[in-house]
């Protein structure tokens, strides 16, 4: 057998070496953060009675709120509170954002471009102010809800009508999702969905005078309160005493609780847990979902594995910071994820806006 040259058997013995010491990359598993305090981030005192009913956040860390009246607020990462838009008096006016007037403005929603959408609920409009701060209707318009029959109408911007639009959601694609907050004894509630073209139709529920057996069917939708959509563009709808899935095929079907079988709201699987009056959905980054009560001054959450439980609030009212189990609010009107992470709570009844802290 012939012998390889001493230099040779180095090399190979070198490469072998070099192999056997290599290692695979690491993956490394992004660490889920658990909210571990409750703190007031501006108190009634610093908000001046404008008592909160939404809240939402642009790129820069900067929160926005409505007072469900007629103006809209902006505060700073450092808590500066400033007016943003609105005169300050009621009505229906475009323009710049000191001359803009709204009537009981409510949900809002940032696009990717950093507009900032505005349920106009008294104007039956979407607004729509731009980062250069002029505000401009987006769809709808004011009407005379009271003499007309067929309230809920699909169409390109001004041409749709919509009926007290209460709360918004946006997905990726920058489609907006608004919530009809209709009145039950008289109509079906139903979400619209708007393009970024301000293309205008019904995505959820069937628009139409409320009919006893409509009234009957588990699947008709009553007083949304709540939107969010998931990673997997998935619309939440949250309604008294139950959540529904939209299916990006379109398809609605209850996800958890009993519409309007409030009881004790118990937590647990989420084909046994129960809800009180929901005011909002929001999802983190893991598609968890968060869930804004506010007869009960609660936030609850439904892991990805499908188990509800309560995160923070006593379920008994107050005003009260510290550690989860012994927070207190008066009311979780909305809730918003801040760019850092952060939970934010319009605490409406007590005036306050209210921060989670993640760790």
């Amino acid at each position: 057998m012939k012998k390889l040259p001493i230099h040779r058997v180095v090399v190979y013995v070198l490469i072998a070496f070099s192999f056997a010491c290599k290692k695979e990359p690491s993956v490394e598993v992004a660490k889920e953060l658990k909210p571990t305090t409750v703190s007031t981030f501006l108190s009634p005192s610093q908000l001046n009675n404008s008592r909160p009913v939404s809240v939402a956040f642009d790129k820069a860390n900067n929160l926005y709120f409505a007072d469900g009246i007629a103006r809209i607020f902006k505060v700073t990462p450092q808590g500066n509170l400033s007016l943003y838009a609105g005169s300050g008096g009621t009505g229906y006016q475009d323009g710049s954002l000191d001359k803009a007037k709204f009537l009981w403005p409510y949900g809002l929603a940032f696009d990717r471009a950093g507009n900032l959408y505005v349920a106009d609920s008294g104007n039956q409009a979407i607004r729509k102010i731009s980062p250069d701060g002029q505000v401009t209707t987006f769809a709808g318009q004011p009407y005379d809800v009271t003499s007309i029959t067929n309230v809920s109408v699909d169409g390109i911007g001004k041409e749709a009508r919509f009926y007290n639009p209460l709360v918004l959601t946006i997905d990726r694609s920058d489609n907006l999702f608004v919530g009809e907050y209709a009145d039950a004894s008289a109509y079906v509630a139903v979400i619209r969905k708007i393009t970024p073209q301000a293309n205008v139709t019904s995505y959820a529920g069937t628009a139409g005078k409320m009919t006893l057996q409509q009234y009957s069917n588990p699947s008709t939708l009553i007083s949304p309160r709540g939107l969010a959509v998931n990673s997997k563009g998935e619309l939440f709808i949250g309604c008294p005493g139950v959540i529904y899935k939209v299916s990006t095929s379109g398809q609605t079907t209850v996800y958890s609780g009993v519409r309007e079988q409030y009881g004790s709201s118990p937590n647990g699987p989420i084909n046994s847990a129960r809800y009180g009056l929901i005011t909002s959905l929001r999802f983190d980054s893991n598609d968890n979902l968060y869930i804004g009560e506010t007869g009960a001054g609660i936030v609850r959450k439904i892991a990805t594995d499908g188990q509800v439980s309560d995160v923070t609030g006593s379920r008994l009212g107050g005003y009260k910071d510290g550690p989860l189990q012994a927070a207190e609010f008066g009311s979780v009107e909305d809730l918003a994820f801040s760019p850092s992470g952060s939970l934010y709570v319009a605490d409406n009844r007590n005036g306050a806006i209210r921060k989670i802290t993640f760790e």
